[in-house]
């Protein structure tokens, strides 16, 4: 009877031992995470957002929606709202104490003009950007960034903002002086980009500019950001020229090449007039991949 008592009560001295300041610690439950996000740099080629890395974390961004998710669950979200101080290479997402498992930080960059975000943050699922088919447009950036703690240590990890959108430039050369507006369509776009998934929504977008008479002598270019083609679709490009005062275009003109938007690079289109202006021959020239800083600034009246 005695050997019983005894045996019990050792089993319920090291049941017990690991909350007893004098013996050994429970086995840790809590860790810290280091996260440094960096931006993709311009035509970076690789899909890895890391391989190509702008130098400054503000120089594409001015504002940061990020959540943190445990599992499927929600634990934070929060709008960094003013970005200009964020010089450094990185931008250093810290948290400490946090229980072991698993868990997913969701970011979206330039989140704030109206109607760009869609979804409250309670799904990652939902988190979204839709494509403003009015209005200036910014650079849009998308990271979702899985880790695991486990150790009661600081793990330090590394995490890329991708790009979103696609850049195309259409430039004309010897322009007719009688034209006085310029209409760009391009369909088979993308008009939504969940942030855990792919493009969807196929759309059009057409953008309309007025000549810059001032540099009437020179070529002239205009910069249009997009969403990328839609998977396994081509995108059509339809011209419009208007020359003062008309309602309807004096020139229309498709060219349905097998042409396709793709994600953070440059898809380069010249438009060449001849001595004749409309009436004579136009050539029509799509290049990929030139070299161009890639810079879709709000601000910048001549980017839309």
């Amino acid at each position: 009877m005695n050997t019983k008592i005894i045996s019990l009560f050792l089993g319920i001295f090291f049941f017990t031992s690991c909350i007893n300041e004098d013996l050994d610690p429970c086995p840790p439950t809590e860790g810290n995470v280091k996260i440094n996000l960096y931006v993709e740099k311009f035509q970076n080629k690789s899909q890895d957002p890391l391989a190509s890395r702008e130098t400054a974390f503000n120089k594409r961004l001015h504002d940061m929606c990020y959540y943190l998710y445990k599992g499927d669950t929600l634990l934070e979200q929060r709008i960094e709202s003013d970005l200009t101080t964020r010089t450094a290479p990185a931008f250093v997402f810290e948290r400490h104490g946090l229980d072991f498992g698993d868990y997913t930080l969701v970011i979206g960059g330039n989140c704030q003009a109206p109607g760009i975000l869609a979804g409250t943050g309670e799904k990652r699922e939902e988190l979204m950007f839709n494509y403003p088919l009015t209005g200036t447009l910014d650079d849009y950036f998308a990271c979702v960034f899985p880790f695991t703690v486990n150790c009661d240590c600081t793990q330090e990890f590394d995490a890329g903002l991708q790009r979103v959108l696609g850049i195309v430039r259409c430039n004309f050369v010897n322009l007719p002086d009688e034209i006085s507006e310029v209409e760009i369509s391009l369909n088979g776009l993308a008009s939504k980009k969940a942030f855990t998934s792919d493009y969807t929504n196929e759309t059009e977008v057409t953008k309309r500019f007025p000549v810059q008479r001032l540099l009437r002598s020179s070529n002239q270019s205009y910069l249009m950001g997009t969403f990328p083609t839609i998977a396994g679709k081509q995108t059509a490009y339809r011209l419009k020229l208007y020359s003062s005062g008309k309602d309807t275009p004096v020139f229309e003109q498709v060219m349905a090449d097998t042409l396709r938007v793709s994600r953070n690079q440059l898809l380069d289109m010249t438009t060449t007039f001849g001595p004749d202006g409309i009436k004579g021959k136009i050539r029509f020239e799509v290049l990929f991949d030139k070299d161009w800083d890639g810079s879709v600034d709000g601000g910048n009246t001549d980017i839309h």
